[in-house]
């Protein structure tokens, strides 16, 4: 089966995760899009998310009825901070994938990369699959560093949505309904996420 693995906070899942991945899925010929949660992610104060519980709960039911999408809690399983390359050797080695996994990046995060936990050995099991996050058009105008072997540019239609939008939209009291998959807005609502 052919992988490519989606990580991040989800804090919340909202519809521009989605179209992304959809849109790796069918344009690169992925079999799986994978989601993997972070229980505490590098860059990001833990304090200011909702609970890891919810945060899964969330991509558990976002990603509810795509047959080709997978929820994965490795890294919430793991405890501590999450780091993409052992989320990386988990899956290769649990689920033995066709070729090499993707691995999802927007391309926002694509000039940082270098300073990720061990990116060479990133770099060397996996292929960057870059999504558009805010460029409008054309392709990648940063340099890819030299340790990446391969890196697949997708050419995503631009969805202008972003969590924390959404989490101020909430706090502020402004509708949020559309932005996110009907069950995720249900259990947002239902149990008043995001309103502190």
């Amino acid at each position: 089966m052919k992988l490519a693995i989606f990580g991040g906070s989800f804090d919340p899942i909202h519809i521009g995760h989605l179209s992304i991945a959809d849109e790796v899925r069918v344009s690169l010929g992925y079999d799986q899009i994978v989601f993997v949660p972070a229980n505490i992610p590098p860059h990001k104060p833990a304090s200011l998310m909702i609970s890891t519980n919810d945060r899964v709960e969330l991509v558990r039911l976002g990603i509810a009825g795509n047959g080709a999408f997978r929820l994965e809690t490795s890294e919430v399983d793991r405890g501590g901070v999450s780091y993409t390359i052992e989320t990386i050797r988990r899956i290769i080695k649990v689920n033995a994938p066709v070729g090499r996994p993707g691995l999802i990046i927007g391309d926002d995060l694509l000039e940082g990369f270098p300073g990720w936990k061990e990116a060479q050995q990133i770099g060397a099991l996996c292929d960057l699959v870059v999504a558009r996050r805010f460029r409008t058009e054309g392709r990648l105008s940063l340099t890819l560093p030299d340790f990446v072997s391969n890196c697949r540019e997708v050419d995503n239609l631009l969805v202008p949505v972003s969590s924390s939008d959404i989490r101020g939209r909430i706090r502020e009291g402004r509708s949020f309904r559309y932005l996110v998959p009907e069950r995720v807005y249900e259990y947002i609502s239902n149990n008043g996420l995001y309103k502190s």
